[in-house]
């Protein structure tokens, strides 16, 4: 029996986990989302690659760092911040995959450094062929490159109608 790609991982084996809002800040507006569009994120402070590395660093243990927001790569140079956290510890990230960065992301992060990256489909916001192609074009590029890809529709009833078509 073959083994399936989530079988290979397993959240026990990471003993040390952390979940992280890194941000509250989207560039989606969905209506079932506590997060607002491009909301000012005025009570966290902005850390450098360098800063956040280094306070995981400094416990002295491996961490499993679960990223997510808002929109996780909103955070000022996101993909920098997951390549320093991935020197010495794992992460798992949420996202819509809306960003640019993904491309970077893909380029300096060791895959085998992400437990799981789950990108999540917005049925609400992503509306047109184009905005759906793009969607399916970074999770390729992703698994191309070595990721653990999980894809996560997110259901809701003012997109029912349109979920059939979605999933095809």
């Amino acid at each position: 029996m073959p083994v399936r790609l989530l079988d290979k991982y397993r959240l026990a084996d990471y003993p040390n986990r952390i979940n992280w809002e890194i941000t509250r800040v989207c560039n989606f507006s969905c209506p079932y989302c506590v997060n607002r569009q491009m909301e000012c994120d005025t009570t966290s402070r902005i850390f450098s690659p360098s800063e956040i590395a280094t306070f995981f660093d400094r416990t002295g243990m491996e961490w499993l760092v679960l990223i997510t927001g808002g929109e996780p790569f909103m955070y000022p140079q996101f993909a920098e911040v997951c390549k320093s956290i991935t020197h010495k510890h794992h992460i798992q990230i949420t996202s819509n995959l809306s960003h640019n960065d993904v491309g970077l992301f893909a380029e300096i992060v060791n895959p085998e450094k992400v437990f799981l990256f789950s990108a999540s489909y917005h049925a609400t916001e992503r509306k047109g062929k184009d905005m759906r192609n793009n969607f399916v074009a970074k999770c390729r590029l992703l698994k191309n490159r070595g990721f653990n890809v999980l894809i996560n529709y997110i259901a809701h009833p003012d997109i029912f109608a349109q979920l059939e078509n979605d999933i095809e």
